[in-house]
């Protein structure tokens, strides 16, 4: 074991880009990083000074501590190397890079560094450079670091590319919409408020929800509808009284929900699971007549077309809000019963291939876990 300290760059020089205006930079800041590549600027773009990293440098973010965000410092084609102040910085030669930087986004070392944090929460925490250096982690043999690596950069890979696979899976529904209905601008348009079935109608939910139920009614918040779909993970709940209060806003399980404050336009289906749960005032219900496809018209209003007519309706009281009116007036062109039928079909066999997709990835991640939790317990 060794502590942290002993691999720490303590006194990275600093340069001021400044002084060099015309000179190229590689930036690594936190942006960058989440962007996947460092900045490449001339150092008049850059604000403030930097520190120097060297390539192979292995540097660890100490902001929003719980994201697990480590890299490793390249080679560029570039005059400097800079590195935003947000990151700890470990050099040395008895450290293969990916090996440290492995251990820095594993779970044994996460849990240590989050006991390292100061600071009022999210934005603002920060991780204590000398309370990291305290922290041990095993260090065994150069060969055996460059050995373990490998391991991991081969899951961690094939995890990744998993992932990827799910985006381009989860993006295939607007394709296929595209090439069945193109871009949408022929036929007749009907307003939204004219395919909602009868005795309904589109409206938001519970406006004052209240104190938390646990034994309440589930209530989906715009900040719940992710993808497409509902997350249950985070939901509220509400008491039965209110629920019932508000009883023309309970879900019968087929409706179009719409974000209309804060993610404005977020598209979500509500399924038989969400059945009786209700919705909040950020979200609106679209409940559609039994020829209408809901798959269908949920495709429709993720088109550019019109989320950015809901951009343009924005209201602004205490922050953006789309208005049911708007929602109403929304024009949309619906094909017949057999083409919407077709459309739907073709969804749901994506569907079915994200659902296969998602287990195998989570395979893979415990795949990812188990190879770390072994490498660092010497069991490799």
């Amino acid at each position: 074991m060794v502590a942290l300290g002993d691999l720490m760059v303590k006194k990275a020089p600093s340069i001021n880009p400044a002084k060099y205006p015309n000179d190229s930079f590689a930036l690594y800041s936190i942006p960058a990083f989440d962007a996947g590549h460092p900045e490449m600027v001339d150092g008049s773009s850059i604000g403030s000074a930097k520190k120097i990293a060297e390539p192979n440098d292995v540097m660890l973010s100490r902001i929003v501590p719980h994201i697990r965000r480590a890299c490793v410092v390249k080679s560029h084609d570039v005059q400097h190397i800079a590195v935003s102040g947000e990151w700890i910085s470990f050099r040395h030669s008895s450290v293969h890079p990916d090996y440290l930087r492995h251990t820095l986004v594993g779970d044994p070392f996460h849990a240590q560094f989050m006991q390292t944090v100061a600071g009022v929460g999210g934005s603002l925490l920060r991780a204590r450079p000398e309370a990291v250096s305290r922290i041990e982690i095993p260090l065994p043999p150069l060969d055996e670091q460059k050995r373990i690596a490998a391991i991991l950069d081969k899951a961690d890979a094939l995890r990744r590319q998993r992932r990827q696979a799910l985006t381009l899976l989860d993006t295939l529904t607007q394709s296929i919409f595209v090439e069945m209905f193109g871009d949408n601008e022929s036929g007749d348009e009907v307003s939204l408020s004219e395919l909602i079935r009868d005795g309904d109608r589109i409206n938001y939910g519970v406006v004052q929800p209240g104190e938390a139920d646990a034994g309440g009614v589930p209530l989906i918040r715009g900040t719940d509808l992710m993808g497409g779909r509902i997350d249950h993970s985070r939901l509220r709940t509400v008491t039965e009284s209110i629920s019932q209060k508000h009883s023309k806003s309970v879900l019968q399980g087929d409706e179009v929900l719409i974000s209309c404050v804060g993610r404005i336009g977020e598209i979500a289906l509500a399924t038989q699971n969400e059945a009786g749960f209700n919705i909040a005032r950020q979200v609106t219900r679209v409940p559609l007549k039994p020829n209408v496809s809901n798959v269908y018209i949920a495709e429709y209003l993720r088109t550019d077309r019109i989320q950015n007519y809901f951009t343009a309706e924005l209201r602004t009281v205490a922050q953006p809000t789309l208005n049911v009116k708007q929602i109403k007036e929304t024009l949309v062109r619906v094909p017949d019963e057999r083409q919407q039928l077709n459309f739907e079909k073709r969804v749901a066999a994506v569907k079915a291939s994200l659902q296969q997709y998602a287990i195998v990835s989570l395979k893979y991640d415990s795949l990812f876990a188990s190879l770390q939790s072994r490498a660092f317990s010497g069991d490799l």
